[in-house]
């Protein structure tokens, strides 16, 4: 099976529910932690390719060391990301009007989740490839009509440059390293709930995509995410 974008954001959704049921101490501030995670160590992964392929760790380089594209079930479906560009120098500037993972969090009725997620994900995941570029995010579409992010003085070329696909990691890699990144930091802050809040939520997957699923997910443990 694929895993796709709404699997992804149904994993952080569940583990903020799992954690808002047993509360969980500093629930928001740990679920903020946790996507921060996440995110840093992606951008990461794409610093370290840029770096190695020796390119400035600017925002045109960022645009093309992106590690996903949709995936065939989104497209299928029409749940992709849907954008216009409205500004370009000095900042570029784009508003987004869909998008899967808040479809997904409105789906599960979790908005406050969904504005705790959006409001961290894409800043966590610059921040951890640059932390001197400078990011905005004003809106949640799980909740607001629409979602401006703001690339501060980019100086973006345009058209930017398509990804090469081996730089690139499928759904089922940032699944794993979701839901691996939630249960490993939930664990060491409350070793006992966290645990058992992690095994609730792969529960709830397998029971979702079924067994193999799951499976595929706990492979992921012992990964090294912020290596190539």
């Amino acid at each position: 099976m694929e895993f796709t974008e709404k699997m992804h954001a149904w994993i952080a959704a569940s583990f903020y529910q799992e954690m808002r049921a047993v509360s969980f101490p500093q629930c928001d501030t740990v679920f903020l932690h946790c996507v921060y995670q996440y995110g840093n160590e992606r951008g990461t992964r794409m610093a370290l390719r840029a770096l190695r392929d020796g390119k400035p760790l600017d925002y045109n380089t960022y645009a093309a060391y992106r590690e996903w594209n949709p995936t065939n079930s989104s497209i299928e479906e029409g749940s992709l990301n849907q954008s216009e560009c409205t500004e370009t120098v000095p900042d570029y500037v784009v508003h987004y009007s869909r998008c899967p993972w808040a479809e997904k969090f409105r789906e599960m009725n979790e908005i406050h989740a969904a504005q705790l997620y959006c409001s961290a994900i894409d800043r966590s995941i610059i921040h951890g490839f640059n932390p001197d570029l400078r990011f905005e995010v004003k809106g949640c579409l799980a909740c607001d009509k629409e979602c401006v992010q703001k690339w501060l003085n980019a100086h973006v070329d345009l058209p930017f440059k398509k990804p090469d696909p081996s730089n690139q990691e499928d759904f089922t890699f940032h699944c794993g390293h979701l839901f691996w990144t939630f249960a490993h930091t939930l664990k060491d802050v409350e070793p006992d709930i966290g645990k058992a809040i992690a095994q609730k939520v792969l529960d709830r997957f397998a029971s979702e995509n079924g067994p193999d699923a799951a499976e595929t997910l706990q492979k992921y443990e012992r990964n090294t995410f912020t290596r190539l």
